[in-house]
């Protein structure tokens, strides 16, 4: 089967659409000798990707722009994990691509500005407190994500199951198999969210880039307080949902797979992880206020994810939870769609006693 996990309100994009992905797994895991292979053929063609795209910047004409160059090896890299998928007839392999890449992109970045071909220009910056900081933040919330899809990932034979959804409509479309692998897979679920997350990046790479930037100060303490509570967010609301799932499928087959999960922070948002996504990475923004970059940069990494959140996952999300789920309708009346806010006493939820 495809189906890639117990459905529940929550998510990350597919594709990014993560996404997010990490929330998107199974609890029933089997950790066993097929899993271990999978996760290590996984990440030794990782490993080659990334190391295809490092020779590749390193051959890089040292003229050309630093963000020119690192969006050339992270298009490179993305495009080896495509043949991956391809070679494994399943688009999850892509899935941890998201979370696991950026540390390397920002990596990237530091060593040019901060490197002996930066011709001087940002003397010490590589030591800066603001760019540890950063980069200390961005590697916490990879780290973390990476953690919660291993812990939910069911090896190779298993797929997200929009990919699948999307694979049968073309087909049931008569449609050639090509139209999916280039259409919808490479084009909407690996390179679309590259560029997302990329495009997500850019205030960090204001702050590195900026030639003279001003020093650490209290809005740099607010961007990494944002963004650790927003990596902290995101692990409660996936224990929550874990611990919830995995109880849920104690009860009977039809009880099951009708629960919804209306506790913990749950009950406060229907997908309190698009919420705190955006959150860890308008944090980047204020490190980019803080270091003087311009205001355009520092607002326009956050704003296409929070615009693919509610105008595309969230949408489709919900579509499929009031399809498989009567209550779910009641807990979308009761429960606001994004921003955490209190349950009032005219808002009622399946969760709440009173209901």
């Amino acid at each position: 089967s495809h189906q890639r996990r117990v459905d529940a309100p929550v998510g990350r994009p597919a594709g990014l659409a993560r996404a997010s992905a990490a929330a998107m797994s199974k609890v029933d895991v089997d950790f066993d000798g097929k899993w271990v292979r999978s996760v290590a053929i996984v990440s030794a063609e990782y490993a080659v990707a990334l190391s295809l795209s490092a020779a590749a910047g390193a051959a890089a004409d040292p003229a050309r722009s630093p963000l020119a160059v690192a969006f050339g090896m992270d298009l490179l890299c993305t495009a080896c994990v495509f043949a991956c998928s391809l070679a494994h007839d399943n688009s999850s392999v892509y899935d941890p691509y998201w979370h696991a890449v950026p540390p390397f992109v920002l990596a990237y970045w530091m060593a040019r500005y901060g490197g002996a071909d930066a011709g001087g220009a940002h003397p010490g910056s590589a030591r800066s407190a603001r760019w540890v900081a950063m980069f200390l933040l961005l590697c916490a919330w990879s780290l973390r994500l990476t953690f919660n899809w291993l812990r939910g990932w069911g090896g190779l034979a298993h797929e997200d199951w929009r990919y699948a959804q999307f694979r049968e409509d073309v087909c049931r479309r008569g449609l050639p198999r090509g139209v999916y692998w280039v259409v919808l897979s490479l084009l909407g679920f690996h390179l679309v969210p590259t560029a997302l997350v990329f495009c997500a990046l850019l205030p960090a790479w204001a702050v590195v880039a900026t030639p003279q930037p001003s020093p650490p100060n209290a809005l740099d303490a607010l961007a990494l307080a944002l963004g650790l509570g927003a990596v902290a967010l995101q692990a409660t609301a996936d224990d929550q949902l874990r611990a919830f799932r995995a109880k849920a499928a104690r009860r009977p087959g039809a009880a099951a797979a009708a629960a919804v999960a209306d506790v913990g922070v749950w009950r406060y948002s229907r997908h309190p992880n698009y919420f705190a996504e955006v959150l860890h990475w308008a944090a980047y923004g204020l490190f980019a206020v803080a270091a003087g970059a311009q205001p355009a940069l520092a607002a326009l990494g956050w704003a296409p994810l929070l615009l693919l959140f509610l105008g595309a996952s969230i949408p489709l999300m919900e579509a499929r939870q009031v399809a498989r789920r009567p209550a779910y309708s009641v807990y979308q009346k009761s429960v606001s769609s994004f921003v955490p806010l209190p349950r009032f006493p005219w808002r009622r939820g399946p969760g709440d006693k009173s209901a």
